[in-house]
């Protein structure tokens, strides 16, 4: 077992089960990419939907968990706008090397893949570009989710970190409420 690997299971609040809800949903997604959708294991279930929900379930549970520890360091004398240093710059650390080495590597290696809808890409805007033309019918397709993690990441800090301890349960609700 690595060093980075202890360190990681050491950390107070960290759960390993969810590392294999992670796993159990990148399965579904690659079953769902890989078989057609005749075969068995795609016929009965709608894995891929299942899979990135269950990616979108378990990062919204981290960050807002994340969220409401910066919140509770807020009441400590935090400043707003360190926490949101902080949680972007972390966010930013974490997704943005490797998202925009891939799309660097796409506009060198296969140009005519991405230079079409490259902006909406770099603005992580992927999800709007399939809407408006009417499915994902690329080779950039999985760029959608990442997209809408992005945008998640645009308002929730702002409704965890913004809105008063006393009023969080019933946004919480509410939120619950309209993505239902």
């Amino acid at each position: 077992m690595s060093t980075a690997t202890i360190n990681k299971i050491n950390q107070p609040g960290y759960i390993p089960q969810l590392d294999s809800l992670r796993a159990v949903a990148v399965f579904l997604v690659i079953i769902s990419h890989w078989l057609a959708d005749s075969h068995i294991l795609n016929r009965y279930m709608p894995n891929g939907i299942l899979g990135v929900t269950l990616f979108f379930v378990l990062s919204g549970y981290l960050i807002t968990g994340i969220l409401l520890k910066s919140k509770e360091m807020l009441a400590k004398g935090l400043s707003l706008s360190k926490a949101f240093s902080i949680f972007y710059i972390r966010r930013s650390l974490r997704i943005f090397p490797v998202y925009y080495l891939l799309i660097i590597l796409l506009l060198l290696i296969h140009p005519q893949t991405i230079k079409p809808s490259l902006y909406w890409h770099v603005l992580y805007a992927s999800n709007f570009y399939f809407y408006m033309h009417n499915g994902f019918a690329t080779q950039l397709s999985h760029l959608w989710s990442l997209a809408v993690e992005e945008q998640f990441y645009l308002i929730w800090p702002a409704v965890i970190l913004l809105t008063g301890k006393l009023k969080l349960p019933f946004v919480f609700i509410v939120c619950v409420c309209i993505a239902i």
